[in-house]
């Protein structure tokens, strides 16, 4: 099961990137009316863009965590693997997130 998890999340994770880079792409070519430049990729942006994402909600949400002065367990059992709560809800907003997002 836990082997299943990590093919769903990835896949998840790369649908997106890939929606990231789509927005990314069709803003640039909006704005400026070219082509994307070849470095740096948007696709290395995007994933740059995921784990930084992923990384501040994750230290937003401990922050309100403390402020609240909540409690969470420490790990959590999903589908037999265990992770932490907080890191598990940042990376699935950081992932659900553009799906969401207005482009500029």
């Amino acid at each position: 099961m836990s082997f299943f998890l990590g093919v769903v999340l990835l896949g998840f994770s790369a649908l997106s990137v890939r929606r990231r880079v789509r927005n990314r792409v069709k803003v640039y070519e909006e704005r400026t009316g070219e082509d994307v430049p070849q470095t740096p990729s948007p696709a290395s942006r995007a994933i740059m863009e995921l784990g930084g994402l992923a990384g501040g909600i994750y230290i937003a949400i401990t922050a309100l965590m403390s402020f609240l002065q909540l409690s969470l367990p420490d790990k959590v059992s999903v589908l037999g693997v265990q992770i932490g709560p907080i890191a598990l809800l940042a990376l699935l907003i950081a992932i659900i997130q553009p799906y969401f997002a207005r482009r500029r």
